[in-house]
Formats: C-alpha cells, sequence, structure tokens
C-alpha cells in the first residue's frame, strides 16, 4: 500500500506542476523574448549634387549597423511580432546626423531602433513601446 501512496504523491504533483506551467506559459514565453524599441524614420532635406531631396533619413548612430524592421505575423491564433532583416538597403552621404535611405526601405515600416544586437533573421520579439507602433494595415 506504500508504493501506491507514493506513486499517487508523484501523480498528483507532477499534474499540478503541468497545470501550473499551461496557466503561465504565455507569461514565460514573454518574458524569454528579446526586448526592442522601434521608431520610424522622419523626412529630411538632403543635397544632391546642387539641389535638395526629401529622403527617409536614418540616424547616425543606425547608419552602420544591421537593421531590422518590425513585421506582425500570425501564430497559433496570435498576433506576434517579428524582427525582419533590411538586407538591401542603399544609404547616402551623412549630413547633419543623418543619412539618406535611398533604397529598400519605407519610411512607414517600424524600424527597431534598440535591442538589434542580438537579433536573428526572423525571430520573435517583444516591443516595449508598442504604444508607439503606427498601424500600416
Amino acid at each position: 500500500m506504500g508504493k501506491k501512496k507514493w506513486l499517487l504523491a508523484i501523480s498528483i504533483v507532477f499534474y499540478f506542476g503541468m497545470a501550473l506551467l499551461a496557466l503561465f506559459a504565455e507569461k514565460i514565453h514573454t518574458a524569454s523574448l528579446p526586448r526592442v524599441r522601434i521608431g520610424y524614420l522622419e523626412q529630411r532635406v538632403f543635397t544632391v549634387g546642387e539641389s535638395q531631396s526629401f529622403f527617409s533619413a536614418l540616424p547616425r548612430e543606425l547608419c552602420e549597423t544591421e537593421l531590422y524592421y518590425l513585421s506582425e505575423e500570425e501564430k497559433n491564433g496570435e498576433i506576434r511580432y517579428i524582427a525582419r532583416a533590411l538586407d538591401e538597403v542603399v544609404l547616402g552621404e551623412e549630413e547633419e546626423g543623418y543619412c539618406p535611405v535611398i533604397k529598400g526601405m519605407s519610411s512607414l515600416w517600424p524600424l527597431i531602433t534598440e535591442g538589434a544586437e542580438e537579433l536573428t533573421e526572423g525571430q520573435e520579439v517583444f516591443v516595449e513601446n508598442e504604444e508607439d507602433l503606427k498601424s500600416w494595415y
């Protein structure tokens, strides 16, 4: 009879632990995601040759880093934020702390401005300043 009580106790502890994990699975998942902040490119006037033109402006500190934008994707019936790499961005000459974006990115895309150092293409992220997201759909 002692063996049956022992087995029953282990089973109860196991199922209680599984219930707790199921209850807190979303919080555990969210806590494990990389934290990022997003921003949008502003439009600025840049000198091109002898004329001036409006371009999206990338801040100096982001001009030499790997760039990611935020993509909203549905997974398991929920909207998730995914980091997508910007591989073919063409930048112009820096002026007054900004580089003009010649090609490869829209000013409407939410750019990951903080926390991109450890990201990889397609990685899910947690957006700390989610209230700054503009709806582009």
